[in-house]
């Protein structure tokens, strides 16, 4: 009990300073919460896509409708505009291990930073974070077995 009592002292002014500071830091826990939930998400739905497309080019053999694929789940679920989402950031390719086909996609989403310059209250000369963090997702599947006749119309 006596170590609590000089904080049951009043002295003028230190609830609101106390408050002020417990503010800040409850802000800016609020938006790192935030931050690392739109990563999260962001990392999931890249996941999800490059999944997508990898299957629909092991199946279908066809790149377009990969990209397409990829395209129509990023979009859907993701804010896309060309700073995010550029038409680079999907790569369709194949592989071989072990003498086996395989098809890989690669999709990248540039993550938006909620408060980029937040690191130049603490240090002016800090470079800051950046208006975007990229998040990557690959995907491998073995390649289906395209039929003869198949290859002949082609």
């Amino acid at each position: 009990m006596v170590c609590f009592k000089r904080f049951m002292v009043k002295k003028r002014g230190e609830g609101l300073i106390f408050i002020s500071i417990i503010f800040v830091i409850l802000i800016v826990l609020i938006l790192n919460g935030a931050q690392l939930g739109m990563f999260a998400y962001s990392k999931d739905i890249t996941n999800t896509a490059s999944r997508e497309g990898a299957r629909a080019y092991a199946v279908e053999h066809s790149e377009d409708l990969a990209r397409n694929q990829i395209k129509e789940i990023v979009s859907k679920t993701l804010y896309v505009n060309e700073e995010t989402f550029p038409g680079e950031n999907v790569e369709l390719s194949e592989i071989t291990h072990e003498d086996q086909p395989f098809c890989k996609a690669r999709v990248s989403y540039n993550v938006p930073v909620i408060a980029p310059d937040i690191l130049k209250i603490l240090n002016p000369k800090d470079p800051g974070w950046g208006r975007f963090k990229k998040v990557t997702s690959s995907a491998y599947f073995l390649k289906e077995y395209q039929p003869e006749e198949e290859l002949d119309e082609e």
